[in-house]
């Protein structure tokens, strides 16, 4: 059994409490007030901030030049695409005000512990909710057979898209190649760094749930 098989196994139970989130089931349906979305891209645009960074860095590290390209890849055109459809949306906000929130601190702060202080596999490994998990949610979403007038339906169609479940199997595979050549303590830092962010991937969507802000 690959590595990517088992963590995806293990998984299961996070994915399955994101999809019960209030503020998931309010997507899906179509109901999540303007106030509580606005919320979640603006923390999302700061995030995805680092995250692009985050990529770019994997893709520094790595030896082989097919994962580097990869990365590079993702780093500029799977970010660019999203930041579209944030842009879509934000358009006409005018109260936002870009302050990191502690959901997405945690969360950025994380990946870059891992990025810093681990092996590549682990880093890789925590990166890979990000497309996993939202690329699970928006097929889920879509299979509602959402209605045009959908007000969410080019957020869920740009990670339910053909064109994003190919780039979230290519980093799956990198991920299984870098295990295989790993040790089993180190594969199981991998699973850990996974599971780990795939929870801060519930904190975030929870986060926007609650509108969250500083209590201090």
């Amino acid at each position: 059994m690959t590595w990517s098989k088992q963590a995806i196994d293990a998984v299961q139970p996070i994915y399955h409490q994101i999809m019960q989130h209030p503020f998931i089931v309010q997507l899906a349906n179509g109901s999540l007030t303007q106030t509580r979305f606005n919320h979640y891209l603006e923390q999302d645009t700061l995030y995805l901030a680092e995250y692009r960074s985050i990529l770019a860095t994997i893709g520094a590290k790595c030896h082989n030049s097919s994962h580097q390209k990869q990365f590079l890849h993702f780093a500029m055109a799977t970010i660019e695409a999203e930041q579209i459809v944030h842009q879509y949306f934000l358009k006409k906000s005018t109260s936002l005000t870009y302050q990191t929130m502690p959901a997405t601190a945690l969360y950025t702060g994380y990946l870059y512990q891992q990025l810093t202080t681990q092996p590549l596999a682990v880093a890789v490994a925590s990166i890979l909710p990000c497309f996993y998990l939202y690329q699970q949610v928006g097929e889920a979403l879509q299979q509602q057979q959402l209605a045009s007038n959908h007000p969410y339906h080019a957020w869920i169609s740009t990670y339910a898209s053909e064109a994003f479940k190919q780039d979230v199997i290519t980093v799956v595979n990198i991920a299984d190649q870098l295990a295989a050549d790993s040790m089993p303590d180190i594969q199981a830092q991998m699973t850990d760094a996974f599971l780990t962010a795939a929870k801060m991937e519930w904190l975030f969507w929870d986060g926007a749930w609650r509108l969250e802000s500083w209590p201090i």
